[in-house]
Formats: C-alpha cells, sequence, structure tokens
C-alpha cells in the first residue's frame, strides 16, 4: 500500500519514529529536518509490519527528513516484497532515488534487477563501553610514536582551558561565535561546511539537543588570549552520547586534534551509565580510527547517475569487504 496524504504520512511517522532509540532517529529530529527539507511527495510504502517511509523533491526520492544533515539511522524493514515494490514504483516513475545511512543490511531483500542498487556509504563510528575508558591504559596501548603524541596532547592541559557552560550562558556567550568558526575553518581549507547556508537548521538541532538529552558543550580556550581553539557538544540519552559539531579552530596547535578527541573520551567515561557508547557520526576525518573508535556497517540503495560509486576511504576496501562480509552490488 502506497500512502500519499501529506497529513497521514506524518500521523503515520510520528508512531514509527516515537519508539526510537538513537537521537537521529528520534521523531523530534526527523520532523524538523522534513519541515526544513518541505519535500514535493509523500511516498509512504506499508505493508502489515514495515514502513519504508519516502518524500520526493526534485525527480528523487529521500528517506522523510530528505537529503539534509543528520538524516541517519534510517531502514527500509525487513519485507523483501515491500523493497521490491517501493524500487519498482520508483523506478516505473522514472524518480531516481538516494536511500542512505540505512542501518540494517538491505542486500538479502533485493530482487536480481535491483542489486545494482546497493552501493557503498560510508560507516559510522562508535567507541563502545566508553564507560571503561581508562586515559593512562589508552595511551600505552599504543606504540612508541603515537604515544608520545598522546602525552603531549595531554600536556596541552597546561596551555588550555575546557569551559562546559550552562546551555543559557553557552548560547549567550559562545554559540553564535562557535557557529561563525565552524563555519570559517571548513572555508580556510577549501571546503564547505553543510551547515553554512542551514544556520535556522543548526539552531533547531541544538534546541532539540537540548531539550530532549542531557547536553554537554565543552569550549576549549587558550588561558593566555580566551581564544575559542576547539569545541564539541554531547548529546546523552538512553546509552547513547552522540557527539555533535565537534572541531578545531586553531590549526597551528599541535597535537590539538589528540587532545580534543582524549577530552571526549574523558568527559564521556565519566558518566555514570553501564553499556555508554559513543555515536561519533559518519567519517572518521583520520582521527576516530586512529583513537579506537569502530566503524560499524551503513548502507545506502541510489540509482542516481550523479552518484560516485567508490568505497569509502575511511577504511581499506579490504577492511571494508571484511566489516560487510560481502561486496557491494553495484560492482557484481
Amino acid at each position: 500500500m502506497i500512502v500519499s496524504d501529506r497529513d497521514k504520512c506524518y500521523n503515520i511517522a510520528k508512531d514509527f519514529y516515537s519508539d526510537k532509540n538513537l537521537l537521529l532517529e528520534c521523531w523530534d529530529i526527523k520532523r524538523t529536518l522534513n519541515t526544513f527539507f518541505n519535500p514535493d511527495e509523500y511516498l509512504f510504502f506499508l505493508s502489515k509490519k514495515n514502513l519504508i517511509p519516502l518524500v520526493v523533491k526534485d525527480g528523487c526520492a529521500y528517506f522523510f527528513g530528505g537529503d539534509l544533515p543528520f538524516n541517519e539511522c534510517n531502514s527500509v524493514g525487513d519485507d523483501r516484497g515491500l523493497v521490491d515494490e517501493a524500487l519498482s514504483y520508483l523506478k516505473s516513475r522514472d524518480l531516481n532515488f538516494r536511500l542512505t545511512s540505512l542501518k540494517n543490511d538491505p542486500f538479502c531483500f533485493l530482487s536480481k534487477e535491483n542489486v545494482l542498487y546497493d552501493v557503498p556509504y560510508n560507516q559510522l563510528w562508535i567507541y563502545p563501553n566508553v564507560n571503561k575508558f581508562n586515559t593512562e591504559e589508552f595511551i600505552y596501548s599504543y606504540k612508541k610514536k603515537t604515544r608520545d603524541k598522546l602525552k603531549r596532547a595531554l600536556g596541552l592541559y597546561n596551555r588550555l582551558e575546557v569551559v562546559e557552560p550552562l546551555q543559557p550562558c553557552y548560547k549567550k556567550e559562545y554559540h553564535d561565535k562557535i557557529y561563525e568558526l565552524y563555519i570559517k575553518s571548513f572555508k580556510s581549507r577549501g571546503k564547505i561546511n553543510c551547515w553554512a547556508k542551514r544556520r535556522v537548521l543548526y539552531d533547531a538541532i541544538f534546541s532539540i539537543m537540548h531539550t530532549k538529552n542531557i547536553l554537554k558543550n565543552r569550549v576549549v580556550l587558550d588561558k593566555a588570549t580566551k581564544e575559542i581553539v576547539a569545541s564539541y557538544s554531547l548529546a546523552i540519552s538512553n546509552n547513547e552520547i552522540f557527539l555533535a559539531f565537534s572541531n578545531c579552530y586553531n590549526f597551528d596547535i599541535r597535537y590539538l586534534q589528540f587532545f580534543i578527541y582524549i577530552d571526549i573520551l574523558q568527559t564521556s567515561s565519566s558518566i555514570y551509565k553501564s553499556s555508554l557508547f559513543i555515536n561519533a557520526g559518519r567519517g572518521s576525518f583520520g582521527y576516530k580510527k586512529r583513537l579506537g573508535f569502530q566503524p560499524q556497517p551503513m548502507y545506502a540503495l541510489v540509482k542516481d547517475d550523479r552518484w560516485k560509486k567508490q568505497y569509502n576511504k575511511d577504511i581499506t576496501p579490504k577492511e571494508t569487504r571484511l566489516l560487510y562480509g560481502r561486496d557491494f552490488g553495484c560492482f557484481l
């Protein structure tokens, strides 16, 4: 069955996302993303036990929430017939589709003619059981070269201070400054930050994280100049610590990236809950993998000639095949 009425789809989506555990699966995040995305059309594919909630904009289908940052942890369920029905319908209308950030492997639910839409997608990075993190054990688990770098990073506590302002103070004193630094740091490296033209959405996401979770905003300052040199936020709910908006702004400070990740791990380990894990999002950026974060498979179904079908470079092709236990349909 296909439901295309906007109001009915919103009611279905609210029920579907209201009992999810991860921050980026929650209804408030999905609803906010979808409102900002403002799709042209709704296509919710339903069976007795499964839902594939899609929206269409400019001739391309996406999961509810659209083609926006933080539209993660999606699913096509486990009904092979429904998956084939959805893909066949989209193809019959000559619609492209980018069904990304799937947390469950869809390959076994694909018919032969749809296997080619199974493409690589960069992994989610987590740090499991962070409540067991011990700084000294962590440092001495590395070989001498990396161990020395980590020790020098810890030495930055003599130069830097980390403050954790309460939300009203953070919003008044730091929020706007950090957003500008966040965008500027990407621009200085010749990159475009995905939030650069989405300030209103950025603020809305922050507000949801503050309302729905325990939110720790950590700001790293140079003790002498009070310059903001790095920052990050941790949204804590259930057994998940979601790492958001982590960035360094002064690249002249050696080992600052190591410093910020050590502080993330130390701060997270001090939160008294069993089986806590850090959800550090997708993309290793050279540091997550080096500092003990583990990749978790993520999947995508894509029909779009503009999409580059290539292995993600955060891990090697060999590591990718070991992690996924198979190759991708688009390469078969």
